[in-house]
């Protein structure tokens, strides 16, 4: 009796510390995007052809890494039972290009 009460409560800390550390890591990507957008405005993507490049690869890796905590969110959800799990096809094609994206800025360097 006594374990299975220490493992809900371990279980609950879990959840709490997942929601908290999503929550302000979403505040923090959400002033990135912000930043990002605001950059976009000032600089000129035609004194420099690579800002414009530059400036979407941080707006998909904040949309990436927002994703993310996303799934993290859901999952504690789904734990909880507030949230019915809506499984669907994904084409792997999309996300192998996402990747190729990243990868080919980190290859270029």
């Amino acid at each position: 009796m006594e374990a299975n009460w220490q493992l809900r409560k371990l279980d609950q800390l879990k959840n709490d510390f997942l929601n908290l550390v999503s929550h302000e890591l979403r505040t923090q990507l959400i002033s990135v995007k912000w930043s990002t957008e605001s950059l976009a405005e000032l600089l000129s993507s035609e004194e420099n052809p690579n800002v414009e490049k530059l400036l979407g690869i941080i707006w998909d890796v904040n949309q990436h890494l927002t994703d993310l905590i996303e799934q993290l969110l859901s999952f504690s959800r789904l734990d909880a039972g507030e949230l019915k799990p809506h499984i669907q096809p994904t084409p792997i094609a999309l996300i192998l290009e996402d990747v190729l994206v990243a990868l080919a800025t980190i290859a270029e360097k």
